[in-house]
């Protein structure tokens, strides 16, 4: 009787797994195909003669490319779901202005439960190949150290010179069970760290823990998070910060004025802050700042007219970045909340 158990078990298992098994052509392309494919692609005219190149430089139609990742970085990590942005991208809130895909309503709850049991399964592409990847026919990813080439990504492989990737075991202390953190590009020691679906956890403990990460991160996405003017003393110590983003924080003039340390950041949203045009000061003496959002912040018009009289070159906005609109039949981008 215990052997025809344990074989009765054994079928039952055997069974299950299968059931939980993903195939990428049969499941999973599909998906990327009609949500995807559209912004994420080779380069293409549409209906309308326009040429169009993939959004944010990721095209999901090959394997390579899906491998390569975009201008921000790697989209997918073999084996692990929440370190992939190809996943935690579908499943953050329908307002939110990092949700993929962009046009039209979200995936479907299936939708996403599919990708993310393919992804924490391996992301086995099977024999699927697709369009040919970059610099190479077959599948294998851009070698270690090879940044995409675009004058964004070769000004961060500049910042990236001489600099060592962190140990596995460091980043993943740091980051603890609710930081995202990847590399921007296969084998860069720069890094993106962010928390998509965790806001509501995280405050200035947590970005205090990414000390042992402060030479190494370009992009920090702090957006609806708990911190405060207190987590910029952290953040100001990150010599190689080129983004950030502190969207719906609490963050005020104080904590700004420590951020104008920062030697190499460009980017700097503060999109319904508690940043006033006291900040003037602060915003000038970032060297390299060149987009500056303040829409629904303290700031007013009149910081606006100045800045960009003293600052020709940089973008700033007091009000929301509306998209372009969509060709008819094309799915409706809604309005990108402070970008």
């Amino acid at each position: 009787m215990n052997a025809l158990l344990r074989c009765a078990v054994f079928a039952l298992s055997a069974a299950s797994a299968a059931a939980q098994q993903v195939d990428f052509e049969a499941d999973v392309l599909p998906i990327l195909q009609t949500r995807c494919f559209d912004c994420h692609r080779g380069e293409h005219t549409d209906r309308n003669g326009r040429v169009r190149k993939p959004k944010g430089g990721l095209r999901l139609d090959g394997r390579a490319w899906i491998e390569r990742g975009g201008a921000e970085g790697r989209v997918l990590a073999p084996g692990n779901a929440r370190q992939s942005p190809l996943y935690t991208r579908t499943v953050l809130p329908a307002d939110h202005d990092e949700r993929m895909p962009a046009n039209g309503t979200p995936l479907t709850a299936e939708q996403t439960e599919i990708l993310r049991r393919w992804i924490d399964g391996g992301a086995d592409f099977g024999k699927w190949i697709g369009e040919s990847g970059p610099a190479a026919t077959d599948a294998e990813p851009a070698p270690a150290g090879t940044a995409p080439a675009s004058a964004r990504t070769l000004d961060l492989a500049r910042l990236a010179e001489g600099l060592a990737p962190l140990p596995p075991e460091t980043v993943a202390r740091a980051a603890g069970d609710k930081a995202k953190v990847t590399p921007l590009w296969h084998g860069s020691p720069l890094l993106r760290v962010e928390f998509a679906g965790e806001e509501d956890h995280v405050g200035d403990a947590e970005i205090a823990a990414l000390a042992p990460l402060r030479e190494h991160v370009a992009v920090l996405v702090l957006a609806r998070t708990k911190v405060t003017d207190r987590a910029c003393a952290q953040i100001a110590r990150m010599p190689r910060l080129v983004r950030l983003d502190l969207r719906e924080t609490a963050v005020g003039d104080a904590g700004v004025a420590q951020l104008s340390a920062l030697p190499e950041l460009r980017a700097l949203n503060l999109f319904a802050t508690e940043v006033s045009d006291a900040s003037r000061a602060a915003f000038l003496a970032m060297p390299k700042l060149a987009e500056l959002r303040l829409w629904q912040s303290k700031a007013t018009a009149a910081l606006v007219e100045e800045l960009r009289k003293a600052r020709p070159q940089l973008d700033v906005a007091l009000g929301p970045a509306l998209p372009e609109p969509a060709a008819p039949g094309e799915g409706q981008r809604g309005r990108r909340r402070g970008r």
